[in-house]
């Protein structure tokens, strides 16, 4: 695929599910998804893509930067990560596995459960 590019429907899904907590935050977080383009992907052949938000009227950042931990509820050994950088914008949707090979998709949407606090 070429970057920049727009997220995916399915990207978009996965990412609304992994902020799907009820906070402030999270509310500002997904109010970006419309915003966001992938600009780069993994080098090591996993889905994770790297994130960019345009800065526009109404996108509001972010209090503070964080890492938002989702898992994937049918398996015990891989898990979605959200980073939001320094400016309070989503700069990565990570998926990671502790088995031997990356994931080069990723799941279904209802399978992705925000972690508590």
């Amino acid at each position: 695929m070429s970057f920049p590019r727009f997220l995916s429907a399915h990207e978009q899904a996965v990412l609304r599910r992994a902020l799907a907590a009820d906070s402030a935050d999270a509310e500002r977080l997904r109010a970006q998804i419309p915003f966001t383009k992938a600009i780069a992907d993994c080098a090591c052949g996993c889905a994770s893509i790297d994130l960019w938000v345009k800065r526009a009227p109404g996108v509001l950042p972010a209090a503070a930067p964080a890492v938002i931990a989702a898992r994937i509820l049918d398996t015990d050994n891989a898990g979605i990560l959200v980073f939001v950088d320094p400016d309070g914008y989503l700069s990565l949707l990570e998926i990671f596995t502790h088995a031997d090979e990356p994931i080069t998709r990723f799941p279904a949407p209802e399978l992705v459960e925000p972690k508590a606090a």
